[in-house]
């Protein structure tokens, strides 16, 4: 994770995760530009919702380290950018829903949209996946959403790669 500190400094830190938690990224063959999303956004948010989300980012950290699925829910509640941005995802309101019906934590828009992250259990991995196409299908947006785990190692560069 990288974050720019109070001090200024950019700080880059290791977020842990447990490989229990999996992540089902549902990608629509809709587009949604970038700056038709910043464009969503208040010029201002109440310090009541930057505060609520970063006690929800404590509880999300914690329950990605930790596996525990109740953390996990009750930290992917956004109020900064989401409230703003859900309307511009035709159907993603309901491939939110049906990914938490068939046994996902929590859903997120992913960076500025429209795809959708949502977090696992492995053991429900398939149904989530197979829920969110089927809620993009329903809304006409043809999609696929791939059930993937936490890249640990980073990325490296090797000399012998560059060509």
């Amino acid at each position: 994770m990288t974050a720019k500190a109070a001090s200024q400094r950019w700080r880059v830190v290791r977020c842990e995760w447990m490989n229990s938690v999996k992540a089902v990224v549902a990608i629509p063959a809709i587009r949604l530009s970038t700056s038709e999303a910043r464009r969503a956004m208040p010029k201002a948010v109440p310090v009541s919702d930057a505060v609520v989300n970063l006690g929800a980012l404590t509880l999300l950290l914690q329950g990605l380290r930790t596996g525990n699925g109740d953390l996990i829910s009750d930290g992917m509640h956004d109020r900064l950018h989401e409230p703003y941005r859900w309307r511009l995802i035709k159907g993603g309101q309901e491939v939110k829903e049906a990914a938490i019906a068939a046994g996902a934590w929590g859903c997120a828009i992913s960076g500025a949209g429209p795809s959708i992250l949502a977090l696992c259990c492995e053991e429900n991995g398939a149904a989530v996946s197979q829920a969110m196409v089927r809620a993009w299908e329903s809304a006409g947006v043809a999609s696929r959403a791939p059930l993937l785990s936490l890249q640990t190692a980073g990325s490296h560069w090797h000399p012998k790669d560059a060509g």
